[in-house]
């Protein structure tokens, strides 16, 4: 077994280092790259390989197994855990990443081998990739569209191929699949309280060598090109949050204004509380609660990072809110913990320690979740529900299972009006959206629910707005915002109590790409090649680092959600 006590030697080294603490101590990948020392200690160069080798080897597990398993004398599953996973890295590297020499390959596996284990396992392991050296091509995937098939050509396990297959149809499945492999981009929101911030983020930035790209029809989200490093002193000074470009939306679809008082149900780590905050200049009350001790700290620094006078922190579980009044909050947002399927390009570890039977134990927390927030809600207020997942029983089918215990409650079929259009947003109902993910985004599912209001004359701070379609002040962002609402149905009264819900179940069909839905674009698979360091995404994707040492891009940290 390997030695955890003796010092690293290399990118190798420490990339199998982490494979290790990912795969047998249940450790994320992003977290241990960002802050391990022995990262830190690397050079730009091979900081950058050692990510790469992580992440590749993580999303890419299935494949390598099947073109492993052709050079065995036995299955992988039967060598030793440590000796299969150092040569799954070795294949990662001949398989996807052409500017790594193979006889670098070969020479630093069978070293590490040799390390880790004795001279038994130096010589498999040279035996195995001088074997596939001189035949490469028996380690081609499996051709044909069954999921079987498709689960070894874009790595993923069988029952989730199988599961999106029923969902999105085939090409919608292998659409996503794709997308999950490639490398996210490394998205970040400027902080809007902060007089110029683009400008003087921009200037900061080129001085260390990194760009920074508008997201299209997102104001304050911003791609970064360059070293992930020349964002540290920005963010030490609360310029900016590293964000998601697509989890920028959740907190726009809550029709935020200043004065407002919301409740965010679980908001740790802080960035969909405190964009809440940003977005209502900082006026108001914003509530961000978790009921984590360690994730409420998380909380309290990022108000000290940002300045944010009007974010309140709490330590509280949404499920059982007793020291808060009910109905006493404008806007409510459960961002619910979730089997996270929208984020395997960020954390591929999760594809293959997610169990199925997993998710419909997630969906009744999810449930309970949302059956203690919509307590706070005024009559006449909005809850907003989101998920960084593509599971019915998580989105869907938790919304209506809510629905039907709240009539008090409806959806919001105005949602889709007050969203931008970005890439991969698409309607799975009135008042649900899909974001699907790919150019950069993660996938996130959305709904927005208005509780009825209370007879007589309407109260809280925006109800007259409310009803009565407001204007530009009205929406946070601006008149750019009232563009897309004006003259929408959001100008009408609120339906009474007792009103019928405004709730359809989406059928299959129209949960397929090319399907009968015309208002769900057809998703289609990434172009090039497969690897992380080819295909499409090679000249979009940030990379971690502070040169380009195999491929335009390596990945992002995944951030504040």
């Amino acid at each position: 077994m390997p030695d955890a006590l003796r010092p690293a030697r290399g990118a190798r080294d420490v990339a199998f280092r982490i494979l290790t603490r990912v795969e047998e101590g249940g450790a994320y990948a992003n977290l241990l790259l960002r802050d391990s020392p022995e990262v830190a200690r690397l050079s730009p160069a091979d900081r950058a390989l050692a990510t790469e080798l992580v992440y590749g080897t993580l999303a890419w597990r299935a494949r390598l197994d099947h073109a492993l398993a052709a050079y065995l004398d036995r299955p992988p599953e039967r060598l030793e855990a440590w000796f299969r996973r150092l040569l799954r890295m070795a294949f990662y590297q001949l398989l996807f990443l052409d500017r790594v020499p193979a006889y670098a390959v070969v020479h630093e596996t069978v070293a590490l081998a040799r390390r880790l284990g004795h001279e038994g396992h130096a010589r498999m392991a040279n035996a195995v990739l001088r074997a596939y050296l001189r035949d490469p091509k028996r380690a081609a995937p499996p051709e044909g569209d069954d999921a079987g098939a498709l689960a070894v050509r874009l790595s993923a396990p069988a029952w989730l191929v199988e599961r999106w297959r029923a969902a999105y149809g085939p090409d919608g499945a292998e659409a996503l699949l794709r997308a999950m492999n490639a490398p996210p981009a490394l998205y970040v929101r400027l902080n809007r309280l902060r007089p110029n911030a683009e400008a003087i983020v921009r200037a900061r930035l080129q001085e260390a060598g990194a760009s920074l790209e508008p997201a299209p029809g997102l104001p304050d989200a911003y791609a970064v090109r360059g070293p992930a490093s020349a964002l540290k002193p920005l963010l030490a000074e609360g310029w900016l949050t590293i964000q998601d470009r697509n989890a920028q939306l959740i907190a726009r679809a809550m029709r935020l204004k200043p004065g407002l008082r919301v409740y965010d149900a679980c908001a740790a780590p802080g960035g969909k509380a405190t964009h809440i905050a940003e977005l209502m200049d900082d006026v108001g009350e914003v509530v961000a609660a978790d009921i984590h001790p360690h994730k409420v700290q998380l909380l309290e620094r990022e108000k000290a990072r940002l300045g944010l006078r009007s974010l309140v922190v709490r330590q509280e579980d949404a499920r059982k809110l007793q020291n808060l009044p009910p109905a006493s909050f404008d806007r409510v947002l459960v961002d619910a913990p979730c089997s996270g399927l929208g984020t395997l390009a960020r954390k591929p570890e999760i594809k293959w320690r997610l169990q199925p039977e997993a998710i419909e134990s997630l969906a009744a927390k999810q449930r309970a979740i949302l059956r203690g927030a919509a307590a706070l809600v005024r009559p006449g207020g909005l809850i907003v529900y989101s998920t960084c997942t593509l599971t019915r029983e998580e989105n869907e089918g938790t919304v209506e299972a809510f629905l039907r215990e709240r009539p008090d409650f409806v959806l919001d079929p105005t949602l889709l009006d007050d969203l931008p259009p970005v890439p991969g947003l698409r309607s799975v109902g009135p008042g649900m959206v899909e974001l699907w993910p790919g150019e950069g985004g993660d996938g996130f599912f959305l709904a927005r629910l208005r509780r009825a209001p209370a007879e007589g004359p309407q109260g809280g701070p925006d109800a007259g707005a409310e009803r009565n379609g407001g204007g530009a002040e009205d929406f946070a962002g601006g008149p750019e915002r009232a563009v897309a609402t004006e003259g929408s149905a959001a100008a009408a009264d609120p339906p009474a109590p007792g009103a019928p819900k405004v709730l359809r179940r989406v059928e299959r069909g129209d949960r397929r790409i090319g399907g009968a839905a015309a208002d769900r674009p057809a998703m289609q698979p990434v172009p090039g090649k497969e690897g992380h360091h080819g295909g499409a995404h090679s000249g979009t994707g940030a990379f971690v680092g502070t040169e380009k040492p195999l491929r335009p891009s390596v990945r992002g940290p995944r951030g504040v959600a």
